[in-house]
């Protein structure tokens, strides 16, 4: 029997046996149930994500307390000098002067400006808040203490200025005792020294040689204690007190400087109680005549201020 051989193209479209058959008896793929579909999709979530915490900052550290400054090395007291009693006479007769004005009584003529304008340049030319306060301390006053400020000038060379200032004070016993002193340096000048100082008031003169020297030299003088002033307020207490940090700088600062002192005076405060009120006399040097000659020239005494301290 001879087979006939099909042409390749018919042979490769005809079906194989059995593989239709097997293809169609099997079943088609599960489709899953809702929860295989869930448990595949949504796996179980895990614990919670708990963020990182930043690291505390460290505390801020406080800069070091700087040490406290040693306090200035006391003053030393030194003795009194020929030149104070001179001083002490005329600052006695400069206070009776502003007294008497205070109260009403006649005063030296030698502290009475010769102006023109008289009635108000009289030492004794009382303004409505000095008889307000003169109203306060009575028509008799006793003195506490005189403060008066003297000062000197030099100019060791152009463009420097150096001004230094020493406060004496005269009790009623006739002591004289120094406060604070101070020293200032300017590039202009401020100040003019005081013309013919020399003549018109040469304890003044002397006096402001005497506080130059020693501030310059060994820094003694009989330095005023605060119980000497006892009855006056506290607070005034500490003005006139000498300030040892700015004595001793004062001190340092004029020793350094090379040159002629000219002398220079400048205000007058009285301490007085009446009636048991504390109240300050204030007045200003006044040089009348001060182009000379230098037997014209006279050192007078401004009208009196008058004021009651308060009770503290």
């Amino acid at each position: 029997m001879k087979h006939r051989v099909l042409p390749y193209a018919l042979a490769l479209a005809l079906p194989v046996a059995g593989c239709a058959s097997s293809a169609a008896n099997t079943p088609p793929p599960a489709t899953p149930t809702a929860s295989q579909t869930s448990a595949v999709q949504s796996p179980p979530p895990g614990p919670p994500v708990v963020p990182p915490v930043a690291a505390p900052s460290p505390a801020p550290v406080a800069p070091p307390t700087p040490s406290p400054e040693p306090p200035p090395a006391p003053l030393t007291a030194g003795a009194t000098d020929p030149r104070d009693a001179a001083l002490s006479t005329y600052t006695h007769d400069m206070t009776q002067a502003l007294v008497h004005a205070a109260e009403g009584q006649p005063v030296d003529p030698r502290w009475v400006a010769h102006h023109p304008d008289h009635e108000h340049h009289h030492i004794a030319s009382l303004s409505p808040e000095g008889h307000a306060a003169m109203h306060l301390l009575g028509n008799t006053l006793d003195v506490i203490a005189t403060e008066v400020e003297l000062q000197a000038i030099a100019q060791p060379e152009p463009g420097h200025h150096h001004q230094l200032s020493a406060i004496a004070i005269v009790l009623p016993n006739g002591d004289v005792r120094w406060g604070t002193a101070a020293h200032r340096h300017d590039t202009s000048e401020q100040t003019q020294p005081t013309p013919f100082l020399d003549h018109t008031a040469p304890a003044l003169a002397n006096g402001i040689a005497r506080v130059i020297e020693a501030l310059r030299g060994s820094c003694q003088l009989p330095w005023l204690s605060d119980t000497e002033i006892q009855s006056l307020p506290a607070h005034i207490r500490t003005e006139v007190l000498p300030d040892a940090g700015a004595t001793h700088a004062a001190c340092a600062r004029a020793a350094e400087v090379h040159g002629e002192w000219r002398p220079h005076v400048n205000e007058v405060r009285v301490f007085v109680r009446g009636n048991n009120h504390v109240g300050i006399l204030r007045s200003a040097f006044d040089v009348e005549n001060p182009e000379g000659p230098a037997a014209s020239a006279r050192l007078v005494l401004s009208p009196v201020h008058i004021e009651v301290l308060p009770e503290h």
